[in-house]
């Protein structure tokens, strides 16, 4: 049994194939309980840039192949029209140490669309709290994650990369001042009041944005966002009107249909120039609002250009945060194999006791005569020399990596200890 990833990226994916396999969160649950039914239990990791699953698997193969299918029918289930061809040619799978790199890897932000981007812990982390609400993580996943969660922390603080690294938020409003002169000067409307539509709010702001909207499905959200922002809001179904007062619009917003259409733009009633970023998965906008005249519409694909635009403290930062992350790696394989070593150090333990316990009753036996003080004695005798004859197997176990070699020679596992006996799990501790 073993850590797996299966997914999609925007390193191995169009924005159409990252699309049709998105889980948004309201959808979330559900599709955990599917791959629990199909599969096994496992944890959904999907954003703008990816969907991933996490499991625990004993055949890699098989399970492999499952995930595969798993999302092949999410695109099927979302009638998105991709060819699955398309989404198992984008497929990327691991298991094992392949896999867990890729993990600590995607916590930190190593792997991301924009390297260094924090985001993504924080979504890493509410994936992994919604799979546990909905069913049970397998106890590999939870600790790879919790691990991994670790890491990104400490790349965070230490490595100096958030510092150098831009936020998806903070490249996206750099592709829009690339197009403008001075967003003080411009009417910005943010669809969307989730993490990212708030986190895009702020930047805005900070970087002199004057005249913000906020556009929800929800409009008591709405209205309390652009009470806190300073800004107006609006409602998604009437987004026609809104476009008319608007100069830039970014959409953040999880949708099952597009939200902006070339049929949206029809009636507007425009004199200049409208640039529309479109950051959500799937698209919250349609491709043919690129044909209407005086609409500029950006995508991932432009954050992604520049986004690879890093200099040197960048790279000196990303190689920080490797260093971090194989220290991390080390750890958590460490604390692993302790997992695994667990259940053979107690199973040594346990065999021992109870072969300790019929020896001591059989020396008891021909002692009849033998006093309470006696009896204590030579029990206190047996146990110190069981401590003594397990201190070698069990640190043979624990820096050899030896769980399956003395598991065998000891034939663990066919013998119970007595009823009315301690647990011996001090005998463990002891050695």
């Amino acid at each position: 049994m073993g850590l797996a990833y299966v997914g999609v990226s925007h390193k191995t994916a169009s924005t159409e194939t990252l699309a049709a396999v998105a889980v948004t969160g309201d959808d979330l649950p559900e599709a955990i309980r599917r791959l629990t039914g199909d599969v096994g239990p496992g944890v959904i990791l999907s954003t703008c840039n990816r969907t991933e699953l996490y499991v625990d698997v004993e055949d890699s193969e098989s399970a492999i192949e499952g995930l595969t299918g798993y999302l092949e029918s999410l695109a099927l289930a979302a009638g998105s029209g991709v060819d699955t061809a398309s989404i198992r040619d984008a497929v990327r799978a691991a298991t094992g140490g392949e896999a867990v790199d890729h993990l600590f890897r995607v916590a930190a932000g190593l792997d991301s669309m924009v390297i260094g981007d924090s985001q993504i812990s924080g979504q890493l982390e509410k994936a992994l709290e919604t799979a546990a609400a909905t069913t049970a993580v397998p106890v590999a996943v939870d600790l790879a994650i919790w691990h991994a969660l670790r890491a990104a922390r400490r790349v965070r603080s230490r490595s100096g990369l958030t510092g150098y690294a831009p936020s998806m938020t903070r490249t996206a409003v750099q592709l829009i001042e690339s197009r403008v002169s001075d967003l003080s000067q411009l009417r910005v409307g943010v669809i969307g009041t989730g993490a990212m539509g708030l986190l895009m709010m702020s930047r805005l702001k900070r970087r002199g944005a004057l005249d913000l909207t906020v556009v929800s499905r929800n409009p008591a959200r709405a209205a309390q966002v652009a009470s806190d922002f300073g800004a107006r809001h609006g409602a998604i179904n009437g987004m026609s009107g809104l476009l008319s007062d608007l100069d830039v619009v970014i959409a953040c917003a999880a949708a099952r249909e597009p939200i902006i259409t070339a049929r949206t733009l029809e009636n507007v009633d425009r004199s200049g120039r409208l640039i529309v970023l479109d950051l959500s998965v799937p698209p919250a906008v349609a491709p043919d609002v690129e044909a209407c005249d005086g609409v500029e519409l950006l995508g991932l694909e432009d954050i992604e250009a520049i986004a690879q635009s890093t200099d040197s403290p960048v790279r000196e930062a990303v190689a920080r945060a490797e260093a971090i992350i194989s220290d991390e790696i080390q750890r958590y394989q460490a604390s692993d194999y302790e997992c695994e070593a667990v259940p053979v150090i107690r199973a040594l333990g346990q065999m021992a006791e109870l072969r300790r316990v019929i020896e001591l009753e059989r020396a008891l036996k021909q002692l009849p005569d033998a006093d309470e003080q006696t009896a204590r004695v030579i029990d206190s005798m047996s146990r110190a020399l069981v401590k003594r004859l397990l201190a070698d197997p069990i640190d043979f176990v624990r820096k050899s990596r030896g769980v399956d070699e003395v598991a065998e020679i000891y034939s663990l596992g066919g013998e119970e200890l007595p009823a009315g006996y301690p647990d011996p799990d001090d005998l463990s501790r002891a050695a």
